[in-house]
């Protein structure tokens, strides 16, 4: 080996040493907040069966001509597996044996009696999102190739909040591994989060309840704190909106919204804007 290639080893070493301690180690964070393993389910469906065929074509092409030496020269050219003629008929014939080929087999009865072939197994957040976007699992992405999408897709797929979880790579026993991890939200970020998403929800599902969408304003105003806002919302929310219209989902965001009220003021200084 070169010296320039030893050096090339030796950094490549050095650069990966770097980037471990760049790392949050598995140990330091808080484990409540950490998710390492999800289930899986696997569908699958293939077909291997034995079919016997015996597909046969014949097809022929017509010259006609009063000369003889003109059929001849045709003749050659047949006998040139490279000419256009030989070309011409061997694809005529290509496609006469592939039609009956396919008359003599039933490919919709093969697939519909296949059978669907179910597994539900643990596996880990590393495998899961390097595997998340590739059809067929036949390789994992490396470290280096994980990108947002496949992060995304796979909070997306476990129907967790974009704003509440991220896939982070970390140091577990010394090795980059990748986790759900949940966010470290200020109670303010809390409340302005699930305020979004509520008055998301309101807006698509509720749009002709014009009193929900009057109360909603009062978590938007700007001349005071959000944790003000919020107290003044649930106060009005809970007097003037008829809880008849809100459905499950609705009802356990302001459930959220309550228990974020009820942690001390003093506790949430951070929510003042």
């Amino acid at each position: 080996m070169t010296n320039i290639q030893t050096n090339t080893s030796l950094e490549s070493v050095l650069d990966n040493k770097q980037d471990q301690l760049k790392l949050r180690d598995f140990n330091d964070l808080n484990k409540k907040d950490v998710i390492t393993t999800v289930k899986m389910l696997v569908a699958s469906k293939d077909a291997n069966a034995e079919i016997k065929i015996n597909p046969s074509a014949n097809v022929d092409k017509k010259h006609y001509s009063f000369n003889e030496d003109d059929l001849n020269e045709i003749q050659s050219k047949y006998e040139d597996d490279e000419s256009d003629l030989s070309r011409d008929l061997a694809s005529y014939l290509n496609d006469k044996i592939l039609y009956d080929a396919e008359n003599q087999i039933d490919i919709d009865e093969i697939v519909e009696s296949s059978e669907i072939e179910t597994e539900i197994k643990e596996i880990s957040v590393d495998e899961a999102v390097r595997t998340i976007n590739n059809t067929h699992n036949i390789s994992e992405l490396s470290t280096d190739d994980v990108t947002d999408e496949n992060k995304k897709s796979l909070l997306s797929n476990l129907n967790l909040s974009l704003d509440d979880y991220a896939v982070e790579l970390i140091s577990k026993d010394n090795v980059p591994t990748f986790v759900i991890i949940k966010k470290d939200k200020s109670i303010k970020d809390q409340i302005e989060s699930i305020r979004d998403s509520l008055n998301f929800n309101f807006s698509d599902s509720l749009k002709s309840f014009k009193k929900i969408d009057e109360v909603m304003l009062e978590l938007y105003d700007d001349e005071r704190s959000i944790y003000e806002s919020l107290k003044i919302f649930l106060e009005r929310f809970d007097k003037e909106v008829n809880k008849d219209v809100l459905c499950i989902h609705q009802e356990d965001q302001v459930d959220d919204l309550r228990k974020l009220f009820k942690i001390p003021k003093s506790q949430s200084e951070n929510t003042s804007q």
